[in-house]
């Protein structure tokens, strides 16, 4: 029966492979041979996993393979392809100068047998290099596959550490609402990273962020408990906490657990000005005419 390992290729991100008997002795850091849907190719293997490739929740491919431990020789076989590839990607760079167009070459991977060649760049704009990729495959009589990324990609191939000193692999997407659902300032000094775009990191605990949040009453809502009712001002989801701003003592911190939300009708309509208001205002009456 075989068992599962993430394999890491050129862009270091971690594949799932399938690992069948005869494997076992790889152990995290060894160079295996993997068998892919472009021939055989060499990758890291970087430890097993009891999960498909879907329930793992990284990149996977059907059809991957581990084949076996790489020897010396396949090993030697890709040296001398890194250092060909290096060549091809220079090519293909002069290639797309000659006619005016610049980009910014970041990798190239030859398969174990050379029959496929990923060229990897970055640009600002779309490249229609079809032409110049017809003209190098006639030439290295090999399938050249052209892959433009982001600036996001760039890191994933190039390799990178955040500022939280975590080598990043997976790259899932990232949006500016996830900052908003936790409550993170949109200041782009606070939530963009050495990329220039959002931090990774705001998907890591979003998933758990939302689902403590979720029996949580909403800023602005009106909640009671004993002896004492108020406005929620803000609140602490992973604490569990509620700020209130009560009429008799101004600002209470309360377990969420303790409060009951009043009912929809029974909560005061707030507005845009409100909302963000300061929190240390003394509490009033919804709709009560306030002091000057």
């Amino acid at each position: 029966m075989s068992s599962f390992a993430r394999v890491s290729f050129l862009s270091r991100v971690c594949t799932v492979c399938a690992m069948p008997e005869g494997t076992s002795e790889l152990a995290r850091g060894d160079k295996c041979v993997v068998e892919t849907d472009h021939g055989l190719d060499v990758g890291t293997h970087m430890g097993e996993v009891d999960q498909t490739p879907e329930a793992a929740g990284v990149g996977g491919k059907r059809g991957l393979r581990i084949v076996r431990k790489a020897t010396a020789q396949d090993l030697a076989q890709m040296a001398e392809n890194a250092d060909l590839a290096d060549k091809a990607l220079q090519r293909f760079v002069q290639l797309l100068a000659e006619s005016g167009i610049f980009i910014k070459p970041l990798a190239a991977h030859y398969t174990l047998g050379r029959e496929h060649l990923l060229i990897v760049f970055g640009a600002q704009e779309y490249i229609d290099c079809r032409r110049i990729v017809g003209k190098m495959q006639w030439d290295l009589k090999t399938r050249i596959e052209v892959r433009h990324v982001g600036v996001r990609d760039e890191a994933a191939v190039t390799g990178g550490i955040g500022p939280c000193g975590r080598w990043l692999r997976n790259f899932r997407s990232v949006n500016v609402q996830m900052a908003r659902e936790q409550e993170i300032s949109l200041n782009p000094g606070a939530i963009n990273g050495c990329c220039g775009r959002l931090k990774c990191c705001l998907r890591y605990e979003y998933d758990v962020y939302m689902e403590a949040a979720r029996n949580l009453p909403a800023e602005g809502t009106v909640v009671r408990w004993p002896d004492n009712e108020g406005v929620v001002v803000s609140r602490n989801v992973l604490q569990r906490t509620l700020l209130v701003r009560t009429r008799e003592q101004g600002l209470v911190r309360v377990a969420a657990d303790d409060v009951t939300m009043m009912p929809q009708a029974d909560s005061p309509v707030t507005t845009k000005e409100e909302k963000h208001e300061d929190p240390n205002r003394e509490w009033t009456e919804p709709g009560a005419p306030r002091e000057a």
